[in-house]
């Protein structure tokens, strides 16, 4: 039977305006998947749902000291596009974990966050976005440090631009490796 530490509450970070100067890692994976965009155009008089889909490939990015840390733009999350323009960061973030008591056990987290989306090619095009994700850390048998994170989870939220609004949701997977 598995021994479970109690579920702790490792971090509920709405820390406002707090940065971490200090060290912290980054942890790093590739990300791609098609993103649905809706929006409404008019037809005939009548206004309709729009879906266009697109595809954001690059890296997603988490920062962790202990636990995840605000990165020098007040990230604690990042997508990535393929040059390293960010795209979602996710400013305010709440997450849980489990602390398992046998070395080699995988921990398992949950989390939620908020940010912003902002559009490098079109930079009227901006929003809120949030994420819903859940993840394991693979652990080394022989020293117990993390080897691996893999995460999987939902983003989604509201783009403004001048004349438009949006909204987009897509599903993400991802492993991420501590980052040089």
């Amino acid at each position: 039977m598995k021994k479970l530490l109690p579920l702790i509450l490792f971090s509920i970070l709405i820390l406002g305006g707090f940065v971490n100067a200090n060290a912290y890692d980054t942890w790093m994976g590739n990300v791609s998947f098609n993103v649905k965009v809706t929006g409404i155009y008019e037809d005939s008089g009548e206004e309709k749902f729009e879906n266009i889909t697109d595809s954001l490939n690059g890296k997603l990015c988490f920062f962790v000291d202990e636990e995840p840390v605000k990165n020098e733009k007040g990230n604690y999350i990042e997508f990535r596009d393929e040059v390293g323009t960010v795209i979602i960061g996710i400013k305010e973030l709440g997450a849980i974990a489990t602390d398992y008591a046998k070395l080699g056990k995988s921990d398992k987290f949950l989390l939620v966050g908020t940010g912003v989306f902002t559009d490098p090619e079109d930079h009227d095009l901006q929003g809120i976005a949030y994420i819903d994700s859940k993840g394991t850390l693979a652990e080394s048998k022989i020293t117990g440090d993390t080897t691996s994170i893999s995460v999987s989870g939902k983003i989604g939220g509201v783009l403004n631009s001048l004349d438009k609004n949006y909204t987009f949701s897509a599903s993400f997977k991802s492993v991420l490796v501590l980052s040089p």
